[in-house]
């Protein structure tokens, strides 16, 4: 494994925009100088106030540590992304994972890449993953079994916040339209149907290697949801807590989840190698975020 965050030069970003199911989709890909033979894409999935600009400094970071390239994304109503067509429905988890991020693949010609998703982009990636498609590895940051109240207390705070014209400028540097985002999930995550949601049935067909990334301060996640996403995996899969780490862990602890990734990626690459079966313990580390 080689980590190549001390670079003085950071690989360029090649900035625009895919057409999905007709509506424009702004992305970023980032290609290493140096890249390991049949590197996997990267793909990033941001959380659900997130857009490709959440991501800051971490694409570049992650892309010339792991030596792979990698690609982000603002899903429909996020970033500079078009608007949806509409409001989403409980199943709007279903039809990103197995509609709108197989489409945005084909159309950047990515085939079995690495996941990397942040809470609702962790969700993302594992349906994905469970729902048949072939991918190397998934790796979930701050995930979650479900939308617990602490998420719902943080989207209902969050537009709040906004609506007294608090944070107004810290959303509107992300987001086209950060007013109608926040009313989306403030209406949707108070659904009693999203809230009674799960991905068990998606977990135990994942068949790639995973990665769940925890930080121990997150105050909208907890160790309990972390638990209960390993207990629903059949195939490999290890759980790190991160010490002094928030909500955002590549933020807080870019060198943790770069050699997190870059670790994932070269067990991936080595395809004939044994997965823990379901009777497996589960690999845990509690590592110093920073």
């Amino acid at each position: 494994m080689s980590l190549l965050l001390n670079r003085p030069h950071p690989p360029p970003i090649l900035r625009g925009f895919a057409t999905v199911h007709g509506r424009r989709l702004e992305t970023a890909l980032i290609v290493p100088d140096e890249t390991r033979a049949r590197a996997p894409h990267l793909v990033l999935l941001h959380g659900a106030f997130g857009s490709l600009a959440t991501w800051d400094r971490f694409p570049r970071e992650v892309a010339r540590a792991s030596g792979c390239p990698v690609l982000v994304y603002s899903r429909a109503g996020h970033g500079r992304s078009d608007p949806p067509g509409g409001p989403p429905g409980p199943n709007y988890l279903q039809v990103e994972a197995q509609t709108v991020l197989p489409a945005l693949l084909d159309s950047q010609g990515i085939e079995r890449p690495v996941l990397v998703g942040h809470e609702d982009g962790a969700a993302i990636a594992l349906i994905h993953a469970g729902s048949g498609f072939d991918v190397a590895g998934v790796v979930g940051l701050a995930p979650r079994n479900s939308i617990g109240e602490p998420a719902a207390t943080a989207v209902r705070a969050a537009h709040a916040r906004f609506s007294a014209g608090e944070a107004m400028q810290e959303y509107a540097r992300q987001h086209r339209d950060p007013a109608a985002l926040l009313a989306r999930w403030a209406l949707l995550w108070a659904s009693p149907q999203v809230r009674a949601r799960t991905l068990e049935p998606f977990l135990r067909r994942v068949a790639a290697p995973v990665v769940l990334v925890q930080g121990e301060d997150d105050e909208h996640g907890s160790l309990a949801d972390l638990a209960s996403l390993a207990r629903g995996l059949h195939g490999y899969a290890q759980s790190i807590q991160l010490e002094a780490v928030g909500h955002e862990p590549w933020l807080d602890a870019p060198r943790a989840v770069a050699v997190a990734i870059t670790a994932l990626v070269d067990r991936a690459g080595n395809r004939g190698q044994t997965l823990l079966s379901h009777d497996d313990p589960m690999h845990r580390d509690r590592l110093p975020g920073k």
